[in-house]
């Protein structure tokens, strides 16, 4: 398995994501290197990749919890995206228990997930960029009708009672 290295190129955009990208990545590494160290027994193996099956569940979790609050409308394709995900990454698991070799399972998890997040992740952070800014624009919009002084709010009122 080719090793990740977390860097910035790696990001998403939304922090909250990135961190849990990355702490995903760190366990992976974390498998990797218990399974080597442990000579690769076939509970140790199972335990490891259970554990981090685990950890992507949660992850996946979050993430759609996320994806229905701000009415993401990518949110189906998204989730089906995850459901499969789990059920290859069971399979693996299956390999790994009839063959001893946790790297194919390693190796299959660092490319989806690197395969995930450039692609349906990079549409979740542009849509929440989008909105953002819709946001941003709103409150500048706002900003530029609320009289800044108490002077001009005075103005204002008298103004609109004259009306």
């Amino acid at each position: 398995m080719d090793v990740i290295i977390w860097s910035s190129s790696l990001e998403i955009g939304v922090k909250a994501i990135d961190a849990e990208h990355k702490h995903l990545i760190e366990f992976i590494h974390l498998v990797r290197a218990a399974s080597e160290k442990q000579r690769s027994t076939l509970n140790s193996n199972k335990k490891f990749l259970n554990d981090l099956k685990i950890l992507f569940m949660a992850h996946f979790e979050k993430e759609e919890d996320l994806m229905f609050q701000i009415g993401y409308p990518g949110v189906n394709a998204h989730m089906i995206l995850h459901s499969a995900m789990q059920g290859d990454f069971d399979t693996r698991i299956l390999e790994t228990e009839q063959t001893g070799d946790v790297e194919c399972a390693l190796s299959f998890v660092a490319t989806w997930i690197i395969d995930h997040m450039a692609t349906a992740d990079t549409s979740l952070a542009g849509f929440i960029q989008q909105k953002r800014d819709a946001k941003a624009q709103a409150r500048a919009k706002r900003a530029e009708t609320v009289p800044k002084t108490a002077r001009e709010l005075a103005h204002a009122i008298a103004a609109k009672a004259r009306r």
